[in-house]
This record gives C-alpha cells, structure tokens and sequence, in this order.
C-alpha cells in the first residue's frame, strides 16, 4: 500500500501496525481517539504528520527516511519511541514529551553529546539507545551521557551502574 485510507470509522482502534508499506506520509488516523498503539515501520515516511492530538503511547518510526523530529508535541500520552535506522541529526522536538520512557534512535545521524540537553527534563526517561550514531565515537561518551541524563537505566541496550552515575 501506498497511501493511507481514511479511518475514521475505526474510532475504536486501539493498535495498528502498518509496517513495510510504501507509505510516504501518515495521513487518516484523525479520528482514531483510542488508537494507542501504532507502528509504521519500513515505509518511505520523511516527515512525521497527521498524529495530532492522538492517545498515542507507542509509537514505531523505524526504518524511514525522517530527518527531523518535528509534530509530535501534541502526543502527550507517548511513553515509548522508536525512531531507529532513519536520518535524524538531533533530538530537538522531544523536549516536551514528558511521559516519554523509551526511545529508540538506534543508527541514525546524532553526533554531539549535547543533543541529550534537549531531553534532560524528561524524568520518566529511563531507556535510551543510541548505538550506531556517530555521538559515539566521541570521547567519555557514554559518561557524559549519563552525567546529562541521570534517571537513565540504560543507555545503549546496556544497565547504567551506580559507579557510572557518580
């Protein structure tokens, strides 16, 4: 499939996965206020759009071609994310994410530590992923990250230590 049918007589839907489609953009989903769960992974999404206001609290962008993480902060019930093997370069726009637990931005293009500010005042934050970013070549990466990101529990798919937080 390629373009996105109006669902709006789904109302009751609460979980969609519409992973590897040729999707190019969201689009249909407006009146799907029980949707809680969706996952569009492996599509040719280069913008995130058309999830205003949802319940969402899942939600899975894996494997497109986004760039920017733009039009999500009308998501305020998102706890996890999953925006890995996409193009993004910074994690300005999750600031205001504040229920947000998880995310997930495996292989992409983040390369400065000081990206983490831009998730610091997320206190629900306890799992994030970064492998395979160029962030991690830097030196005493995984530190500052963690010195950044206190309340985290892992980093990396890896436990943070009490050693590591002092």
């Amino acid at each position: 499939m390629s373009v996105m049918t109006h669902l709006s007589a789904y109302s009751s839907l609460s979980k969609l996965n519409l992973d590897y489609n040729c999707f190019s953009e969201i689009g249909g989903l407006l009146h799907c206020a029980s949707l809680t769960h969706l996952s569009l992974a492996h599509n040719k999404i280069s913008c995130i759009s058309g999830l205003d206001k949802l319940p969402i609290k899942d939600l899975c962008l894996r494997g497109n071609q986004i760039e920017k993480i733009e039009n999500v902060e009308t998501l305020r019930t998102l706890q996890v994310l999953d925006l890995s093997l996409n193009r993004i370069t910074s994690l300005s726009g999750l600031q205001n994410l504040h229920l947000l637990g998880s995310i997930n931005l495996e292989s992409n293009l983040i390369s400065e530590i000081k990206e983490a500010t831009h998730i610091h005042d997320l206190c629900l934050l306890r799992e994030l992923n970064l492998q395979r970013n160029p962030v991690q070549e830097q030196l005493d990466y995984r530190l500052a990250v963690i010195f950044l990101l206190q309340h985290l529990t892992g980093l990396d798919q890896e436990k943070v230590t009490v050693e590591e937080k002092a």
